[in-house]
C-alpha cells in the first residue's frame, strides 16, 4: 500500500504504462530544434497532454535501451562533465 497522497506521484511516472512509446512523440528539447524536419510530428507533440522525452534518443524509443549512453568529451580536462565522463 503506497503512502498517503502518492498516488498522483506514481502516477505521473508511470503515465506511459500500457501505452505504445514508440509511436508517441518527443516534446523534449533536441525535437523541439529539429522540429522543422519533422513539423507534423511536432504538431503531435504539442497536443500530447503529458509530457514524453525523449532524451537525445530520438531515433529510439524512450527507454529503448538499457545501455549506458556513450559520452565523450573533446577537452584535455572537462570541467562541467568530469563526474559523468568517469
Amino acid at each position: 500500500m503506497l503512502p498517503a497522497g502518492s498516488q498522483d506521484a506514481v502516477d505521473s511516472f508511470y503515465h506511459l504504462h500500457g501505452e505504445d512509446s514508440a509511436a508517441l512523440p518527443c516534446q523534449g528539447l533536441a525535437c523541439f530544434a529539429a522540429r522543422a524536419q519533422a513539423p507534423a510530428a511536432w504538431r503531435a507533440a504539442q497536443r500530447l497532454d503529458r509530457g514524453l522525452y525523449c532524451h537525445g534518443q530520438c531515433h529510439q524509443p524512450p527507454g529503448a535501451t538499457p545501455v549506458r549512453p556513450h559520452i565523450a568529451s573533446l577537452l584535455p580536462h572537462s570541467v562541467l562533465l568530469d563526474n559523468v565522463l568517469a
